[in-house]
């Protein structure tokens, strides 16, 4: 289970890498937050693992609305760590 869980985390990093690298210098920068979207899956992805990285990536896309302040929003740190990475 782990290596299924390693190969999904390495497919979603290589596509936002590709998105940072490739298709993000070509759009106005919009992000409201520090660390932008991106950098915070990740973060989060490598930190948490699949699930946990996802739900807090959702999440964290649900805040980004003008009602919302500008912050700096990291990875939360009262979640236990079980990376293996």
């Amino acid at each position: 289970m782990v290596k299924l869980s390693l190969i999904i985390i390495r497919f979603l990093s290589f596509f936002i890498l590709v998105y940072q690298y490739c298709v993000s210098p070509f759009l106005q920068s919009r992000c409201r937050f520090y660390p932008t979207c991106s950098t915070y899956m990740l973060l989060s992805l490598r930190k948490f693992g699949v699930i946990k990285g996802v739900i807090l990536t959702i999440f964290r896309l649900f805040k980004c609305h003008p009602l919302h302040s500008n912050e700096c929003n990291s990875i939360p740190l009262n979640i236990p760590d079980k990376s293996e990475y």
